[in-house]
């Protein structure tokens, strides 16, 4: 975690007490760079890459140190690359909490006013944090050159799913390439994958370098279903790709990449949360 002033980086000192309190602590420097800032009227960047909730706090804690040293929140941008909660956008069962909202009442109680992350789950976001920003899949490739480069070996792109369709119509659009739509079919008991559905594009993918593009791999589930639909050479509906590449803005691979490499040739990826090896960085 940083704290980011005129372009210049500063690191923040991170604590836990005895009971498992969060406590940071600034710099003197950089105490003394946030009075110029505070008294120029600098924008102040605390930016944190939040794996879990005890980073979450760190990151709030860093924010109230700053505003404690009399930044102004409107000079305050709190920078989440990956957005914690955004994926529990909802009550989906009696008894559980609405996360996202919860999130969002803390940044506010807070002061913090603007919040940048990016491809953002959940459009709800919007509702709910107030001042964010979510820097898009297609500002993300389009900026940079190694994602540019693997839009363009790829003859045509793939969304897995309704979720992700709109951001992947995006890229397809601003990089002229041809979209095919899948879905996922679910249990309607468990809500578990049981099959992927072709839903728009063609089929005729025979001989192609197909990339398939997300916001978040976790488990995985959802493009092994996709990749093994698309490599059954047995299957009547579908012809066998050349090759299949899978990109997600964020990639947590909480069940590792060993067996979505049996089916992908690369893995790529902005925000590699867990530092897991194998995965290549656009």
């Amino acid at each position: 975690m940083y704290v980011e002033i005129l372009g210049f980086r500063h690191e923040v000192a991170l604590h836990l007490f005895s009971g498992g309190e969060v406590i940071v602590r600034l710099s003197k420097p950089l105490r003394l760079v946030l009075e110029l800032a505070r008294d120029y009227g600098h924008q102040v960047i605390v930016s944190a890459d939040v794996r879990d909730s005890t980073m979450l706090m760190q990151a709030l804690s860093a924010v109230d140190a700053v505003m404690n040293m009399g930044v102004p929140p409107d000079q305050v941008v709190l920078q989440l690359p990956y957005l914690p909660y955004a994926r529990q956008d909802r009550v989906c069962n009696a008894g559980e909490p609405h996360s996202l909202r919860m999130l969002g009442l803390m940044l506010h109680a807070l002061g913090v006013r603007k919040v940048v992350t990016y491809d953002v789950h959940s459009p709800a976001a919007f509702k709910y944090v107030t001042g964010i920003t979510s820097i898009s899949k297609r500002t993300i490739l389009a900026y940079s050159l190694y994602g540019t480069s693997m839009i363009e070996n790829a003859d045509a792109l793939v969304s897995p799913d309704k979720g992700a369709y709109q951001s992947v119509f995006d890229v397809a659009q601003h990089f002229d390439k041809p979209l095919i739509k899948f879905e996922k079919v679910r249990d309607p008991e468990s809500g578990s994958i049981t099959s992927m559905r072709l839903v728009e594009g063609s089929v005729h993918v025979g001989g192609k370098h197909l990339l398939i593009l997300d916001d978040i791999c976790d488990g995985g589930r959802t493009f092994l279903e996709l990749a093994k639909l698309l490599t059954d050479v047995g299957s009547k509906d579908y012809e066998r790709p050349a090759s299949l590449s899978l990109y997600t803005t964020h990639g947590i691979y909480s069940h590792g990449i060993d067996e979505l490499m049996k089916f992908y040739t690369s893995i790529y990826t902005f925000n590699n949360i867990n530092n897991v090896t194998g995965v290549k960085y656009i």
